[in-house]
Order: structure tokens, then C-alpha cells, then sequence
């Protein structure tokens, strides 16, 4: 269904992001690609999809091939009918403006009739669940949500060959394990899977090979019956089995009688009734050296929590307090630091070291505290680069970065392992243990369940806009935790 034979593929003149890449995968194959970010991964879906030989800049050598046609030889409409991709960033591949009519873009460009063109949305939506999302606004979306739009959106034209580009990295683990039912589903109809991935602990069942790229090679290359393997001989790569998985954070939290922030009975929502609430009541009381998992399913009010917290929304009751002095929302800005799960929001400076001082007028850093903190990240070897010519993974470490290099008391990271590999997750790991102290609380935003385990010591869970359960985090816990993620799957 797909060969790719001697793919190289260079931009600027030299830099080469491929390198020799030979592929073939057979009809009905289920193949999932990983690697470390910027290995190349997103590039060679890129030449699959025709995105590469029809529309990216640079130099692309050797021969692509899906269902016998060469890509080069197909018009990228054509290509399009035989290859379903779902982009890593779901944003890119809307058109439309709300979840129903996004759907429906594609089956109206193919000239469907309109019974077959409803039936099919209809089914799409009800299957990944968002039905009820139908006529929101696509700008009102969570993260989450709007992966399901772009996965079902794809599912509707029925393609033969489906490419999916880091689906899970905006996804809670219920709505990973409804992806991971649709792919079975497709996968016994004989459909050509391909899965560009970091998180792999989904497919173990699912797959019959794993490519492992690195610097645009191909470094490994496993069937089904060899997985254990491929975790000792890359250690770039998530873990795919997370049974035996321990809780790394074992600090104890500085209780005092003034916490570092409180919030009490905080409520917000969008509409001028309290029956569109999208946070009700909600009191928290952190102290120092707590790094806090918050938690629920997509469209919960996890983020809308975050930016309350750091200025960014204004509350429409209730008050949050920083070391006992109660702010209201402008002059929590720059007092509470809110990483953003889309890096892209994030990044304003004309180089990576820059960045750094971007928002920070009180902080001042020597070129060498600049390379120190980017050396962290493992970004320090592209300090003089635009922010916005890094991969996605890249990106996100570098917004990372930024938060460690301020001075305040309260940090929020929203979903900050999305699309990250091993490596880097590790890194940040790292990096938000080794800021947490008695003065400061960090707050994680997240449905990874091995990055929650690697840095967090207490979890909050947010259910329906209030605070379902609230406990500290340890090996004795941990069971809990996959339940909630899990929903008992």
C-alpha cells in the first residue's frame, strides 16, 4: 500500500531531514512510527500524504508510492481521497466554524449526496462522542475536543490509508481508549494504519511493526512479538507497558499558616446564568513544595482554572488569595505564571535565548544563565533561532523554559508532555522537580498518567466544574489515579 524507496529530503540547501528512508507497508498493516521530537517523524507523513512533493519547500529525492501510483505522479486532491490524516496540530486542518460543518467540509468536496453527507457526520460524532459539541463554535473548544473533531472529520471520508499524527497529545485516557476502539475497528475492516507516536502504552495490542527514527533514519525496526526489546535498546521511547511505574515525588508539603495560594469559592461562567457554569465553588488551599496534578476529562474547566488563577480570566465569584493578600485578576498577571498548552500562544522573541527575558522586566539574566537554563531543555544548540522554526516538542520546552526563569510564587503548566518523546518529558521532569521548593507551588495540567507519576505529590480531580477528590499522591494512590484517568478501562 506504501513504499518509500532511498527518501532523503532537505530544506536550506543542507539541512537534511531525511535521510535514505526505505518503507514498505503492506495492505491492512497497522505500523506506528516513533522517535525523539524533531527525528523526522512528522516529515516522512509529509511525504506520504503528498504535503512534501506538492506543497512544502526543498529537495526531496527517491520514490513514493501509495497503492501502486507514484505520489508525484497524483494531484494532491487525489492523494487526499486515498490518505485520512489527522495533523499533530488540529487547528491546521479547520475550515469551518463549527464541529458539524467540519465534518461535513470533506464529503462536500468529494460532491456526496446530502442524506449520505448527514449520515455520515452523524455517525463521525457519535462515535469519538461529541455529538452535543455539533454546533458549538470551534473557537470554544477544548484541546481535547478539537482532536476528536480533526480524528472524526478524518474518519468520514473513509479513506484506505490512515495517518494520524500524535492523536493522542490532546486526548484524556477515556477518550485515548475510544481511539484506541475506532482503530481496532479499522483495522479488522482492513484499513492501512499509520500512527506517528510518542505515547505507546495504547497499541501494544494493536500494532504489527514499530519504526524507531533518529535524525531522519530509520534506527529500528520491531514486529509485535519484539517489544520488550525496544525499551532497553532506546531509551528515547515512552514506556509501553505503565503497570510497573513508581511515584518519583516523595516531598512532604510545607503546611504553614498562611498558604502560598488559596482560593475560595471560586465560580465562573461564560453566559449571565449560573446554569452554563463552568466552574462552580471551587476551593483550594497549596502550600510549598507541592507539585499538584490537576485532572478530568476534556472540558472540564482544568485550564479555565489555570487562567483564573494567573489573571488571564476574570472570576465572577469568588476570591483567590497569593501568600494571604487578596488579588484581583490584573494584579495576578506576572504573580502566577501560566504556561500554555499551545506553545504557539506563547512565543513573541526573534531568538530561543531572547525568549528567556520576554514578560520579565524585573529579571535579569547573563548570557550564561540564558544557556545554562537552555542546556537544561536540551535547546541550547538553537539559542540563535526563531522560536517559531522549532519542532513542536521544542517549542514546548522552550515555553517550559521560560517559566523556570521566573520568579513566581505560583506556576501552572497546561498539558505540558503534549507530543513530547521520553527524553524531553524526562527533561521537564526534571526541571519542574528541581524548581519546586518551600516557596513555591507548581501546578500540572495534565492526562499523561507517566509524567503525572514522575513529578506530582498530590492530585486534584475536577469533575462537572467542582473538585470530585482531592489526595496526595504515593505508590499506595497511584491505583486511584489510573481509575480516574481510566474510567475503570
Amino acid at each position: 500500500m506504501i513504499i518509500l524507496k532511498n527518501i532523503s529530503y532537505t530544506i536550506n540547501s543542507n539541512e537534511k531531514i531525511l535521510d535514505d528512508i526505505n518503507l514498505n507497508i503492506k495492505k491492512g498493516e497497522f505500523v506506528v512510527i516513533t522517535g525523539k521530537s524533531g527525528s523526522g517523524k512528522t516529515t516522512l507523513a509529509s511525504v506520504i500524504n503528498g504535503l512534501i512533493s506538492h506543497y512544502y519547500e526543498g529537495t526531496l529525492t527517491g520514490e513514493a508510492y501509495i497503492n501502486g501510483e507514484k505520489i508525484n505522479d497524483l494531484e494532491l486532491s487525489k492523494i487526499g481521497n486515498q490518505v485520512g490524516t489527522v495533523f499533530q496540530d488540529p487547528r491546521s486542518q479547520f475550515f469551518m466554524m463549527d464541529p458539524f460543518n467540519e465534518v461535513a467540509f470533506g464529503l462536500c468536496n468529494r460532491c456526496l449526496n446530502k442524506d449520505e453527507i448527514k449520515q455520515r457526520v452523524k455517525n463521525s460524532l457519535q462515535i469519538f462522542g461529541i455529538e452535543h459539541l455539533k454546533e458549538k463554535s470551534i473557537f470554544k473548544l477544548s484541546s481535547g475536543e478539537k482532536q476528536k473533531v480533526a480524528i472524526a472529520s478524518c474518519y468520514a471520508m473513509k479513506p484506505d490509508i490512515y495517518l494520524f499524527d500524535e492523536p493522542t497529545a490532546n486526548l484524556d485516557i477515556q477518550s485515548i481508549f475510544d481511539l484506541r476502539d475506532i482503530l481496532i475497528e479499522l483495522k479488522k475492516t482492513g484499513k492501512t494504519i499509520v500512527v506517528l507516536e510518542h505515547r505507546l502504552f495504547y497499541l501494544t495490542e494493536l500494532l504489527d511493526r514499530i519504526i524507531v527514527l533518529n535524525d531522519g533514519k530509520i534506527e529500528g525496526e520491531y514486529s509485535s512479538q519484539y517489544l520488550i526489546e525496544i525499551q532497553s535498546e532506546h531509551r528515547d521511547i515512552r514506556s509501553l507497558y505503565l503497570n510497573d511505574l513508581e511515584v518519583v515525588n516523595q516531598k512532604e508539603p510545607k503546611i504553614e499558616e498562611t498558604p502560598i495560594l488559596e482560593v475560595k469559592k471560586l465560580s465562573y461562567f461564560h453566559s449571565k446564568t449560573e446554569n452554563y457554569s463552568i466552574l462552580k465553588d471551587i476551593s483550594i488551599t497549596a502550600f510549598g513544595n507541592e507539585i499538584i496534578g490537576i485532572i478530568g476529562e476534556n472540558g472540564v474547566g482544568k485550564t479555565t482554572f489555570g487562567r483564573l488563577c494567573a489573571g488571564l480570566l476574570k472570576e465572577k465569584n469568588g476570591s483567590i488569595f497569593l501568600q494571604g493578600k487578596k488579588l484581583k485578576y490584573k494584579k495576578r498577571l506576572g504573580k502566577v505564571y501560566f504556561v500554555m498548552q499551545d506553545s504557539d500562544f506563547q512565543l513573541f522573541a526573534g531568538s530561543v535565548k531572547e525568549e528567556l527575558s520576554i514578560g520579565k522586566p524585573n529579571v535579569k539574566l547573563t548570557d550564561e544563565e540564558k544557556n545554562k537554563i537552555l542546556s537544561k531543555f536540551g535547546i541550547s544548540d538553537f539559542e540563535d533561532r526563531h522560536p517559531m522554526t522549532l519542532s513542536r516538542g521544542q517549542k514546548q520546552r522552550l515555553t517550559i523554559a521560560t517559566a523556570v526563569s521566573s520568579e513566581s510564587k505560583v506556576i501552572f503548566f497546561d498539558e505540558p508532555t503534549s507530543g513530547l518523546d521520553k527524553n524531553s518529558m524526562d527533561l521537564v521532569s526534571k526541571s519542574i522537580l528541581g524548581i519546586s521548593d518551600a516557596d513555591k507551588v507548581l501546578f500540572v495540567i495534565s492526562h499523561d498518567y507517566e509524567f503525572l507519576l514522575s513529578v506530582c505529590n498530590r492530585i486534584i480531580y475536577f469533575q462537572n466544574g467542582s473538585i470530585e477528590a482531592d489526595f496526595k499522591l504515593n505508590n499506595d494512590t497511584k491505583k486511584k489515579l489510573w481509575e480516574i484517568l481510566s474510567k475503570g478501562r
